[in-house]
């Protein structure tokens, strides 16, 4: 009887749990696993090819039904491949229906298996499809991450089209960014490419994508044009999907010129569009759109009854921008209409919203940093065991030249020789020893890296999760405090994989990274709170990184929070050198200060508690004052810098 991990219907995956248990199932079974024959694996990939192509027209249960042949035919040899394909493409489906958390769980389960294998054209493939589920989730630098190493690995293999295909995706998170520069530019190189390869889809997107940049600075009509050429190439290729797209982006930009009938007209044509092809996500959006052109238009009922149509649609995709702006909407439309008190509910309720996808990014981060890494740390650890392998080798050839030398020279000495070899296979024994002792060490290591990741990538995605289900705002900081300590952690990691010292980390580069973190995961702009960051070029040993890490993220958290309300202007300053056999950690601000009986209660929060057991665990004088701002001052005796 055949066992599969999933159903043959598209998933609801509801925690991250699911996931990980799945595919250690998967990893479980590899050794069992049997060759395919030729025929099969021929027809494999044309079910897969199908199920793909499926999915671009926007034929989801089509394409779910290939997926499903797929895998039966590696299931017949007991395959996990096969598996771990259908995991990409149920994630492909629930990513085209519009469930970005899903596809992102799904692909980021099967992007081991696929590093382990080695496959450069999936792999391009996959960072593709996590580079847009991440930038639609919210998160653009982890966007442009996978973008990157997507074009990379289509690089390596000559691919231009799916090259160019990432460069303009890549113009994409960079208009997002408001680089404006660098998004026209990756826009225009893609589009001259596919003017040359006389691509219409591809000259559709760049049009779609510089219309957009375009109207994110206002330029109305120049945006509109871009828009119209696009609806000529998606007319020709009968793109009914592109379509949909092109005519709602007409309608927005009318409706920013205040030409409403026109915007109407427009909005209309693209939501008959939708209606015909089902997408959950385009629905909510088009109906959003018709919601606050009506609220434009001073017609709240009519637009109160937009907007519940796209929060049902957007309720079923669970996108967390599209639940945010409906919510505004409608605020908007109560307000209108008189309603003040549902009014002040339903703006309530999006600042929460609004909130939590500030701290679902933030956990977003850490799990691409855990998994950009990864691969960076085996190629090190490769690195290592190659040159170990290379002077393993030299040694021994320089000790046959010695024996064979000796061995000449003593040649009439029998008894002598006899000694020599006698040593000689004790060296060999020893050598064994030696070579096998190095070489389990280095498993171990590697597992306890392996374990180390997968820990905080586990409790980081589970934070995330919870957050998503929790409206008390009080909950909601303790989770956000939580989500901030394991990054704190999760950034040693990523030094120590980037740097060839394993046991040390760079506390410049560390800080840098760390504080500017939390700069993003409070949302505080550059304008409202500065930064000064001065750090000795100092590289600690990771026992001592970890305290000296949570307690800055805990003493810098505090200052964002607490030292400069109703968006007051300020400066923080972080320092840390080495002076007189300590280090000197200060963190200051010029906020609001403490007062005399704030300063006393400062023992009674969980984030000081945890600074005072540090501060015991590294031997530190501890230093507060709470005039002219808050300046704490930590100088630590127990500390050590990393071997060399």
């Amino acid at each position: 009887m055949k066992t599969f991990l999933f159903s043959s219907t598209p998933l609801k995956l509801s925690t991250v749990v699911q996931i990980v248990l799945l595919f250690s199932v998967l990893l479980t079974n590899k050794g069992l696993a049997q060759k395919l024959t030729q025929t099969q694996e021929d027809q494999a990939n044309v079910y897969f090819q199908k199920s793909w192509a499926s999915y671009n027209n926007r034929d989801v249960e089509t394409g779910l039904l290939y997926a499903d042949s797929t895998r039966e035919i590696y299931a017949m040899a007991n395959d996990p491949y096969g598996e771990g394909l259908y995991m990409f493409l149920v994630g492909a489906a629930e990513k085209s229906k519009g469930n970005y958390h899903q596809a992102d769980s799904l692909f980021k389960a099967f992007l081991p298996f696929l590093e382990e294998r080695k496959d450069t054209s999936f792999l391009a493939s996959l960072y593709f499809q996590l580079g847009i589920v991440t930038e639609a989730l919210g998160n653009l630098d982890g966007a442009l991450d996978y973008q990157y190493e997507s074009i990379k690995n289509y690089h390596l293999m000559k691919d231009t089209l799916n090259t160019n295909a990432g460069l303009n995706n890549i113009g994409s998170i960079y208009r997002k960014l408001k680089q404006y520069e660098l998004s026209e530019k990756h826009f225009l190189e893609s589009l001259d490419i596919n003017k040359k390869i006389d691509s219409y889809d591809g000259q559709a997107t760049n049009l779609v994508n510089l219309g957009n940049l375009y109207a994110e600075q206002e330029l109305y009509d120049k945006a509109i044009d871009n828009y119209k050429k696009a609806v000529y190439f998606d007319s020709i290729t009968n793109f009914s999907w592109g379509l949909g797209y092109d005519y709602e982006n007409i309608g927005v930009q009318y409706a920013k010129m205040k030409k409403y009938k026109a915007a109407k007209e427009q909005l209309n044509k693209a939501l008959a569009i939708r209606i015909k092809l089902g997408g959950k996500y385009e629905l909510a959006q088009n109906y959003l759109k018709l919601g606050q052109l009506e609220n434009d238009l001073n017609n709240p009922v009519s637009a109160l009854g937009f907007l519940n149509k796209a929060q049902a649609y957007a309720d079923d995709t669970g996108v967390a921008e599209s639940i945010r702006d409906i919510l505004e909407s409608k605020s908007k439309s109560l307000e209108l209409l008189g309603n003040y008190k549902e009014a002040l509910k339903t703006h309530q309720l999006y600042t929460i919203k609004k909130d939590s996808i500030i701290n679902k990014g933030t956990s977003d981060r850490i799990a691409s940093l855990n998994v950009t890494h990864e691969t960076e740390k085996k190629q090190n650890q490769i690195a290592l065991l190659s040159a170990k392998n290379e002077l393993s080798e030299s040694e021994l050839k320089s000790t046959w030249l010695k024996l064979y030398g000796m061995s000449f020279g003593l040649f009439f000495f029998g008894l002598l020789s006899f000694f020599i070899y006698k040593l000689y296979a004790k060296t060999q024994h020893q050598n064994k020893v030696i070579s096998k002792a190095l070489s389990e060490k280095e498993i171990l290591i590697r597992e306890i890296h392996h374990r180390v990741k997968n820990n905080l990538q586990f409790i980081s995605s589970l934070l995330g999760l919870q957050t998503e289900h929790i409206s008390d705002k009080v909950a909601l900081g303790v989770l956000q405090e939580g989500q901030d300590r394991v990054h704190s952690m999760a950034l040693i990691h990523q030094n120590l994989y980037q740097e060839d010292n394993l046991t040390g980390v760079d506390m410049k580069t560390y800080f840098t990274k760390l504080v500017r973190g939390l700069f993003d995961s409070y949302n505080i702009r550059k304008d409202q709170v500065a930064l000064t960051l001065d750090i000795a070029d100092l590289n600690l040993d990771v026992d001592t990184v970890i305290p000296i890490g949570l307690v800055v993220n805990e003493l810098v958290s505090n200052s964002l929070k607490y030292a400069f309300p109703d968006k007051r202007k300020g400066l923080i300053k972080v320092n840390l050198y080495e002076e007189n056999d300590s280090l000197i950690l200060s963190v200051k601000d010029d906020g609001v200060g403490l007062s005399p009986q704030a300063e006393e209660n400062l023992g009674s929060s969980f984030g000081y508690r945890l600074i005072y057991a540090f501060k015991n665990q590294l031997e530190a004088n501890l230093d507060v004052k709470g005039e002219d701002g808050t300046s704490i001052t930590m100088t630590i005796k127990n500390y050590s810098m990393a071997l060399t």
